[in-house]
C-alpha cells in the first residue's frame, strides 16, 4: 500500500496486487475498495459508528508516525453533529491500532 500524489488513482492511498510467480499486477483500478472503505468496513468499532450515524463523511487521510511506526491516520465525522471517530491503521496491514471517538 501506499500513498498516491500524482497518480490517476481517486483516493490518497492505493492497494496494489502482484502476482508473486510472474510479478504482474493483479486487478485492475476500481476493482478493491478504497483503503478507508477496507479500514472502516473490516472493524467492529467503525462499523458501530457507521451504524449509529448513518450520515457520516470520511476525512481525507494522513500518513503519520505512531508507537515508533508508520501509520494511516483517518478520521469519521457525523454530519448532523459533533461525534467523531479517529483511527489509526498500519499502513502495511490495515490493522486498525487505534480507535478513539
Amino acid at each position: 500500500m501506499e500513498a498516491s500524489s500524482s497518480s490517476p488513482h481517486p483516493y490518497a492511498f492505493c492497494i496494489h496486487w502482484h502476482c508473486n510467480s510472474c510479478g504482474e499486477h493483479v486487478g485492475s483500478d476500481g476493482d478493491i475498495p478504497s483503503v478507508d472503505q477496507l479500514v472502516y468496513w473490516s472493524h467492529p468499532g467503525t462499523r458501530r459508528f457507521i451504524q449509529q450515524h448513518p450520515r457520516w463523511r470520511s476525512e481525507p487521510a494522513t500518513l503519520l508516525e505512531y508507537n515508533g511506526q508508520q501509520v494511516i491516520h483517518f478520521q469519521l465525522a457525523d454530519v448532523e453533529s459533533a461525534d467523531h471517530a479517529t483511527i489509526v491503521a498500519h499502513s502495511q496491514t490495515l490493522q486498525v491500532l487505534a480507535l478513539s471517538r
